[in-house]
């Protein structure tokens, strides 16, 4: 092994000591909850023409700031499945509150300056006034609908279940057989399931005809490599000498098995979109284990994939 690959493989033995106090990504920033929801919201637009009332997401983080988002836009319920408790409850008012202002002021999304790596890409960043009208946004932050939030977040930062907020963790332990909803989605969570096979199934089980399934998903090393896809290069004792200790770390599961499970599971793809990777590793560098991993795919360091559930359960 070279000097570099040792170094991955040592941070991987050796990460539940560093990193005692397990986080996630971006989620307890107000701004970026802001935009990865809006940018959702656009996309389930371009198909339904409504808010969605019941939203589900998978992998929440740090904070269910983008559930909280969806309450604030009109969201009658909010399912949070995630595997491990992150959400940190003492940041949650906070966060509601920076998120309530940038509304009230039709803030426009953070876009790529700020949030360089927050996909999918939109054609503008202005404030969706067509989707959340004035009308809209009377309604949704009205005195009243905010209270009634704000009495759901007492009752969850209390770890229990709310009539608008439901944080089941982890997830595949909990009742789940009677949620569906209106708009199911994840940001950068399914490049890190283990099982994903089975997390798919779960998400066609939840959906009813016409949700609306919106996904993105990074293929990026996450750097346990020297270049970006040279994760799929390492030898299956090499890749589990790195993957160590982390906790739902990756599954190296390119972008093409991710659609294929979806369609497997009832959802029709309606749009996918996909961001290239440059100064990667070579076709020839693949290890064994990744040699099915086609072209396209090889070169696709980020994809965000939308569709439809055509039938009911």
């Amino acid at each position: 092994m070279g000097d570099n690959v040792m170094k991955y493989v040592k941070e991987g033995m050796t990460y539940k000591y560093q990193h005692p106090n397990i986080v996630t990504g971006g989620s307890c920033d107000p701004r970026y909850c802001y935009s990865v929801w809006m940018r959702h919201l656009i996309f389930y637009y371009e198909i339904r023409h409504d808010i969605p009332r019941t939203v589900i997401e998978f992998g929440p983080g740090d904070t269910i700031g983008t559930g909280l988002m969806a309450l604030l836009c009109g969201a009658n319920e909010y399912y949070a499945l995630d595997f491990m408790h992150y959400s940190g409850n003492n940041r949650v008012f906070s966060v509601f509150n920076r998120l309530l202002t940038m509304l009230q002021k039709k803030t426009d999304i953070p876009g790529e300056k700020e949030f360089p790596n927050c996909t999918p890409r939109l054609k503008s960043y202005a404030f969706p006034g067509y989707i959340l009208t004035d009308e809209i946004l009377k309604e949704c932050l009205s005195e009243a609908r905010i209270r009634e939030i704000k009495k759901n977040i007492e009752v969850f930062k209390l770890g229990r279940d709310a009539q608008m907020i439901h944080y089941l963790v982890p997830w595949w332990e909990n009742e789940i057989k009677n949620i569906s909803g209106d708009l199911i989605f994840s940001q950068a969570v399914f490049e890190h399931i283990d099982d994903y096979k089975n997390a798919h199934q779960v998400v066609g089980r939840l959906a009813k005809q016409g949700t609306v399934i919106s996904h993105d998903i990074d293929f990026d090393c996450h750097m346990c490599a020297d270049r970006w896809n040279g994760h799929w290069a390492y030898d299956d004792l090499t890749w589990k000498m790195i993957y160590g200790s982390r906790p739902y770390f990756l599954n190296r599961i390119p972008l093409s098995v991710h659609i294929r499970e979806m369609q497997k599971a009832g959802i029709k793809i309606q749009k996918v979109i996909r961001t290239r990777g440059d100064n990667g590793i070579l076709p020839q560098e693949l290890s064994k284990a990744c040699s099915n991993i086609r072209e396209r795919d090889f070169i696709t360091k980020n994809a965000y994939v939308v569709g439809v559930k055509t039938e009911s359960n």
